[in-house]
């Protein structure tokens, strides 16, 4: 039933994104993005604004990548000189080869990685911690950085690698599609200032997916072999990131915080994260992240 519903809702917005795009297409003033979720009406329309000449970019919620891919067919016949439109979807573990190029498919896993990587992590220590190379504090904040989310990586890693499996090696995958968790299973990580460990086994991960087929572990460590070709920042779960960047971030303010100086940081902020919101995080976060190349070809490309 709840399977049921979720379809039904996907279904919906990609229809009330199509209505919205016949009753406004023919207005100059706008761009239209068609993207999968929540968190791309933030990422993107930001990322593009100033290209087009003041135009208003909309963003419309299309329930998901399959509903994108549906009104990029729908809408093929009504695209135009005089028309912005793009479309926005997330690799994730796919096979995206079949998709056509005037969708943009992200480099990452999906749009968090994006906004989650190291990237980021260096606008931010400049930017709101107000710090640079020549800092101290910002040569212990990046170490602490790499080292605490090199440790996330590898203490997820077979957890991910059981994903791929899921996505790419299971033939009953054809028919049925496991829904993944929008968060880290509690209990299947500690966090610690020294360091991030796995709490879990393949076994554990099995148990908490009663209904997915079962994979060996030699299938899993072959999609360990593959993802491995890519940086780490690229191929995890795109919305399992958000963990370590609230950990890393909400230790580095409360550590300027404290009343005697911090381990790393000196200064105290007056600023704050909102570490236990993926979705205010979210928010938070993606201002300071850097557009890719790709992703700006591809603004430069759709340019009416």
């Amino acid at each position: 039933m709840h399977s049921e519903l979720d379809a039904q809702m996907k279904r919906s917005a990609t229809v009330i994104a199509y209505q919205k795009f016949q009753l406004l297409k023919n207005k100059s003033e706008y761009a239209f993005f068609f993207v999968e979720g929540e968190d791309d009406l933030l990422y993107y329309p930001l990322k593009a604004r100033g290209k087009y000449d003041g135009k208003q970019v909309t963003a419309l919620h299309c329930g998901g990548k399959k509903g994108v891919l549906e009104i990029h067919e729908m809408t093929k016949n009504d695209l135009c000189e005089q028309r912005i439109v793009g479309y926005f979807i997330d690799r994730d573990f796919d096979d995206n080869s079949n998709v056509c190029s005037t969708v943009y498919v992200t480099p990452g896993y999906a749009v968090e990685n994006l906004v989650y990587n190291t990237t980021t992590y260096v606008n931010y220590l400049h930017e709101r911690f107000r710090l640079n190379s020549v800092d101290a504090e910002y040569s212990m904040a990046m170490s602490f950085y790499q080292k605490l989310t090199s440790d996330f990586y590898q203490s997820l890693s077979t957890y991910n690698a059981w994903m791929y499996t899921q996505r790419n090696l299971c033939d009953d995958r054809k028919n049925k599609r496991l829904s993944f968790p929008k968060k880290i299973p509690d209990g299947f990580i500690n966090y610690s200032y020294e360091q991030i460990t796995a709490c879990h086994t393949l076994e554990d991960i099995k148990s908490i997916h009663e209904s997915a087929p079962d994979v060996t572990e030699e299938e899993v460590s072959d999609s360990l072999s593959t993802l491995s070709l890519e940086a780490f920042e690229n191929v995890f779960r795109g919305k399992f990131h958000w963990s370590i960047f609230a950990y890393v971030l909400s230790y580095l303010i409360e550590d300027a915080n404290k009343k005697d100086g911090g381990i790393i940081m000196k200064n105290k902020v007056k600023f704050t994260v909102s570490k236990k919101d993926s979705r205010k995080f979210f928010e938070e976060l993606h201002p300071f992240s850097t557009a890719p190349d790709c992703l700006n070809t591809y603004f430069d490309k759709i340019v009416a």
